[in-house]
């Protein structure tokens, strides 16, 4: 209910400003605001990634299956906060190298596989039918070649309709 009455919580650039602050006292492992940061990001990409708050500490607080146990150890551990912060640190690189950001994709991935699966591949180019392929190459050029001499004919006759009346009582 505190995120839900807060929304300015939930979106990217409050986590961004955590991060800001919070890759600033990285190295302060000791420090009780550095401490504090990593919890905050850590709660906020979790409930960002899992439905809200109400649901995510809901699944975590009673957890009813493996996947949401996994979830309360992920949250216990900051995976959520630590992957955050990786984004955030790395973000002028992953604008540079795309293949720097599926690498970073591919960790997330793997990090949290007991909670998501992996994406599923993408289906196979589906084929064409044999009358589809003879509809373009047959078909088509067909009905243009029908439109063009239907067309030519018609301005044939409208040509021929057209000459003066007296020439052609002559």
């Amino acid at each position: 209910d505190f995120l839900a009455k807060r929304p300015i919580l939930s979106k990217p650039e409050t986590t961004q400003v955590l991060c800001a602050s919070a890759s600033e006292r990285f190295e302060e492992k000791d420090n009780p605001t550095a401490i504090l940061l990593v919890e905050a990001v850590n709660t906020l990409e979790a409930t960002r990634r899992y439905n809200g708050a109400l649901a995510f500490f809901a699944a975590i607080c009673t957890p009813t299956t493996p996947r949401a146990e996994a979830m309360r150890d992920h949250y216990a551990r900051q995976t959520f906060g630590q992957l955050r912060l990786k984004r955030y640190m790395y973000r002028n690189l992953l604008t540079q190298n795309p293949e720097l950001e599926q690498v970073l994709l591919d960790h997330e991935y793997k990090e949290l596989a007991s909670i998501d699966p992996p994406p599923p591949p993408p289906p196979p180019p589906k084929p064409t039918s044999l009358a589809s392929r003879l509809f373009w190459w047959i078909g088509l050029p067909f009905c243009i070649l029908a439109a063009v001499a239907f067309y030519s004919s018609s301005t044939r006759n409208f040509d021929n309709d057209s000459r003066n009346p007296t020439e052609q009582t002559n």
